[in-house]
């Protein structure tokens, strides 16, 4: 179950990395969001806490440092390859997606 948490928080408690609503829908799929943040126009974005020291942003009104679009298209296409089936294979690809991430934004 998901916990509200205001974007003020979640920016001091974690390293925000941030896509689009459904950019990672497939590679997704199997992690539970911890956190939603929500507003005066509704829903605007869910918190996925990683095991590698940051937390996927995704949403309508996601906030945070983005991920390029280069990275989520490449493992979007990986997970869909796969298929709905095979949990885990997605959850390793979630790992190494999380990897990818993480050395992105520290050399950036």
């Amino acid at each position: 179950m998901k916990t509200f948490i205001t974007k003020k928080e979640a920016s001091y408690r974690y390293n925000l990395y941030s896509t689009g609503a459904g950019d990672l829908q497939r590679l997704l799929s199997d992690q539970s969001p911890q956190f939603y943040h929500s507003g005066a126009y509704g829903w605007n974005c869910d918190y996925y806490v990683t095991p590698f020291n940051f937390v996927i942003c995704t949403g309508n009104r996601p906030h945070g440092r983005p991920i390029p679009y280069e990275i989520t298209s490449k493992y979007e296409s990986l997970a869909e390859q796969i298929g709905w089936e095979d949990v885990n294979e997605r959850e390793k690809l979630f790992e190494s997606f999380c990897k990818e991430v993480r050395e992105y934004m520290n050399d950036n």
